[in-house]
C-alpha cells in the first residue's frame, strides 16, 4: 500500500472513532434526558404521599369527633388509625419512585423495579379493599347503633345523604388517583421502551 492509502485509512479510523464518541455522548445525554423527565413526571407521587400523611390526622381527628358527638365506640376509629398507618406506610413503598433509583438503575433494574412496584400496588389494593369492606361495615353499625339513640344532632336523614355523598366522592377520589398512578408507571415503563 502506497502511503497516500494508509493517510486515508488513518483518517477513516479517526473519523470512526470520533462518530463514535460523539453517538456515545448523544446516547448519554438522552439517557440523562429521559431520567430528568422521568423523575419530573413522577415528582407529584412524592407529593400525593406527603399529603396522604398530612391528611391523615385531620381525617383521624374527624372521626374522632364523630365518635364523641354521637357517644360511639373509639374501637372502629383505633382500628382505622392503625389501617391508615399500614397503609401510608405501604404507600412510600409502592407508589414513591425516588430520584435516586431513577438515576442510579440501569434501565432493565429501573423496569424491574417499577413492574415490581406495579404488581405490589395491586396486591395492596386488593388486601386494603378486602380489609376494609368489615370495617366500614363495623363503622356503619356502630354508627347507625350511636344516631338511633335519642342523643343525635340531626336526623337520620340528614345522616343518609352525608354519608353516600361522602361514600361516592371517597370511591371517586381513590379511582381517579388509583388509576393516575398506574398511568404514571405505564408512562416510564413506555419511555424506558422507547429507549431501548
Amino acid at each position: 500500500m502506497d502511503n497516500n492509502n494508509i493517510d486515508q485509512l488513518e483518517e477513516m479510523r479517526q473519523q470512526m472513532g470520533q462518530l463514535k464518541q460523539a453517538l456515545e455522548n448523544q446516547k448519554i445525554i438522552t439517557d440523562k434526558a429521559l431520567r430528568r423527565a422521568m423523575v419530573s413526571s413522577s415528582s407529584w407521587l412524592s407529593v400525593f404521599v406527603k399529603v396522604q400523611v398530612g391528611a391523615a390526622p385531620f381525617l383521624f381527628l374527624i372521626l374522632i369527633m364523630a365518635c364523641i358527638i354521637l357517644k360511639m365506640s373509639w374501637w372502629p376509629i383505633i382500628v382505622w388509625g392503625i389501617l391508615c398507618a399500614v397503609s401510608v406506610w405501604m404507600d412510600f413503598k409502592t407508589v414513591i419512585i425516588s430520584k435516586d433509583k431513577i438515576f442510579n438503575l440501569s434501565f432493565k433494574d429501573l423496569r424491574i423495579f417499577l413492574i415490581k412496584q406495579t404488581r405490589q400496588r395491586k396486591l395492596q389494593a386488593l388486601i386494603e379493599t378486602v380489609v376494609m369492606l368489615p370495617w366500614l361495615a363495623w363503622y356503619f353499625y356502630e354508627f347507625f347503633r350511636a344516631i338511633s339513640s335519642d342523643t343525635k344532632p340531626f336526623s337520620m336523614t340528614e345522616y343518609l345523604i352525608n354519608l353516600a355523598i361522602a361514600a361516592v366522592a371517597s370511591i371517586i377520589v381513590v379511582l381517579v388517583i388509583y388509576r393516575k398512578i398506574n398511568k404514571t408507571t405505564a408512562t416510564l415503563l413506555h419511555e424506558m421502551e422507547q429507549e431501548d
